[in-house]
């Protein structure tokens, strides 16, 4: 029997629009004006014309120095 990863698996809910706003602190409006400007990460992926993020694809993002108002 093959050892298994103690570690837990840890499945992040996709951020919508309003979770990105919260967690860049600004209003969705500013995240859409972002967006359309190219300023933030493309979606991970968008379930019908709703655009979602991994969790991971924005903190790299934050990492890197963005935040509201810089570039992707």
């Amino acid at each position: 029997m093959a050892p298994r990863d103690s570690s837990p698996c840890v499945i992040e809910p996709l951020m919508t629009i309003v979770d990105l706003a919260r967690t860049l602190a600004c209003s969705r409006r500013v995240v859409e004006r972002m967006r359309a400007a190219g300023k933030i990460p493309q979606p991970d992926i968008k379930v019908g014309k709703m655009p979602r993020w991994r969790p991971e694809t924005i903190r790299t993002w934050i990492e890197k120095g963005a935040s509201c108002g810089q570039s992707a």
